[in-house]
């Protein structure tokens, strides 16, 4: 198996990880813009997504990773859109156990509002 390493202009996503599996598509300029941050770029149909690969190293200063690829997968080329997914078995959320505790604290003097707390349960045993 081959390995690809993809450089990128901006900083990676703090998310990806080694084990993860990249993908690419093509994008399409639409109204004549050049820039991704405008806009001026698409996506192309969800039929162009092409895996690349389970990645391998994160280079965080070089602002790069090295994925493994399969000779015949064609690489992405400048410009295509980067993305990745997680692995399932091991990156799930959730509370373990029988019971979770929590305490929220404010240590600012001036005044904060809570918007929202939410939880999840769901029935384990009987």
């Amino acid at each position: 198996m081959a390995t690809v390493i993809l450089t990128f202009a901006n900083e990676l996503n703090t998310s990806i990880q080694v084990g993860d599996t990249a993908y690419y598509t093509p994008t399409v300029a639409v109204a004549g813009g050049a820039s991704f941050n405008g806009g001026d770029f698409d996506t192309a149909s969800s039929a162009s997504i092409v895996e690349i690969g389970i990645v391998t190293v994160v280079h965080d200063t070089n602002k790069a990773i090295t994925c493994d690829i399969v000779a015949s997968t064609p690489t992405p080329g400048v410009g295509d859109f980067i993305f990745f997914s997680k692995d399932n078995r091991a990156n799930t959320s959730g509370l373990l156990g029988y019971y979770g505790e929590f305490e929220l604290r404010n240590n600012s003097t001036s005044k904060a509002e809570l918007f929202s707390v939410a939880s999840e349960i769901f029935e384990s045993s009987k």
